[in-house]
């Protein structure tokens, strides 16, 4: 992974651990990652990125663990209105769900 999405990776699972210890687990679970940290705000930083490094950031961010999953899915959930040819890049493989 690039330098750059290294990054990004590292500070959105920063932002979801504490979200984890200041919210709990349940909440996470059950309200959803975008109750209890920026998704929104991920969301526009990840749409910037070309469609093939999104794609491979949320992949890393689903493979992480299984809140990273759920993290990952939320932000492609927060992203169904971007461009139709991104979208389509976004979405090759099956790991990421809509």
């Amino acid at each position: 992974m690039k330098k750059e999405l290294d990054k990004l990776f590292t500070k959105i699972i920063e932002e979801m651990h504490l979200s984890l210890k200041e919210y709990g687990t349940y909440t996470f679970w059950d309200k959803g990652p975008q109750e209890v940290m920026g998704v929104s705000e991920w969301a526009s930083k990840i749409e910037n990125l070309p469609a093939d490094e999104a794609r491979e950031l949320l992949e890393t961010i689903c493979d992480y663990s299984k809140e990273g999953a759920k993290l990952a899915n939320c932000i492609v959930d927060s992203l169904d209105d971007s461009p139709e040819d991104w979208w389509n890049k976004l979405m090759v493989g099956d790991k990421l769900e809509y």
